[in-house]
């Protein structure tokens, strides 16, 4: 996936990955709980994806691991991370677009349940 471009605030389209949170709970052996804590954010690349170069890390991998080793990391998000409160709220006021009727815009100790 790639963010960026006149898209996304006029940064190079750069990759990116989404990190979400869950925790999934067996009981009794039979049934299955899980919960979902639905402030993600969006972890991005320091650099513009370039296909031609795979071997990048840079480019391609979008971990703190490797990305926080670079001379570009924070240079368009801080900490190339993004809410998906700030990534919905973009998406509303600058593209009138709505992202599932508001669903990232809750407060940090909100967890979704699904039985």
């Amino acid at each position: 996936m790639l963010i960026g471009g006149p898209n996304w605030k006029s940064t190079p389209l750069r990759k990116f990955d989404i990190r979400m949170f869950g925790v999934a709970q067996i009981i009794d052996g039979k049934h299955f709980r899980g919960y979902f804590f639905r402030q993600g954010y969006i972890r991005t690349s320091s650099y513009k994806f370039n296909l031609h170069d795979l071997e990048d890390r840079d480019v391609h991998l979008t971990n703190d691991a490797v990305q926080d080793r670079n001379d570009e990391y924070g240079k368009y998000e801080p900490g190339n991370k993004v809410s998906m409160e700030d990534f919905a709220l973009f998406m509303h006021n600058e593209k009138k677009r709505k992202l599932h009727g508001n669903n990232y815009a809750v407060n940090e100790t909100s967890c979704q349940r699904y039985s």
